[in-house]
């Protein structure tokens, strides 16, 4: 189980506890680790961030074939024409089944596909900025506040920063 939650953990030890099954039958890995081995299932629960979904399809893409059965599920408030266009570009050929109770899943096909380069970590240069003469470089991964540009909070942090520091 891939997932940036705690509390997805938490949940998945007292499940597997309640149904009498071995921890070790389910590896847990947060998301920002790769699996160590092929998959043979895939079970996503589409997140709200285009931008994640993306991350964690590159993630897992080396570790699937043919043969691995990919399901994807979400409210179908969240299952728009890009998000299967995404499964569609870094998996294979998708499908959706009908809405029941507004929800929909997604079936992807694994086909060799010409892929695209992880675009996650995205990497900023902040050397330029004119607050700091300092260059920083930070790296932003899918699921962050203003993964593509300096946001106010941080951008006000590095000033602090960069006026509280002793003179060398």
């Amino acid at each position: 189980m891939l997932s940036d939650s705690y509390l997805a953990e938490q949940g998945l030890k007292y499940n597997l506890e309640q149904n009498g099954l071995a921890p070790d039958q389910v590896t847990f890995i947060n998301s920002l680790q790769t699996p160590e081995k092929p998959l043979d299932l895939v079970l996503i629960k589409i997140p709200k961030s285009h931008a994640q979904l993306e991350e964690q399809l590159h993630r897992i893409r080396p570790f699937i074939s043919a043969s691995t059965t990919i399901i994807a599920g979400a409210m179908t408030k969240m299952v728009h024409t890009n998000t299967l266009k995404l499964f569609e570009r870094l998996i294979g050929p998708t499908r959706t089944s009908l809405a029941v109770k507004k929800a929909r899943l997604i079936f992807s096909e694994v086909k060799e596909l010409n892929l695209p380069e992880n675009p996650y970590p995205l990497t900023l240069d902040l050397g330029s900025e004119s607050f700091t003469k300092i260059p920083y470089q930070l790296s932003n991964h899918a699921n962050v506040f203003s993964r593509e540009s300096m946001d106010i909070g941080s951008r006000f942090f590095l000033e602090t920063l960069v006026k509280n520091q002793p003179a060398s």
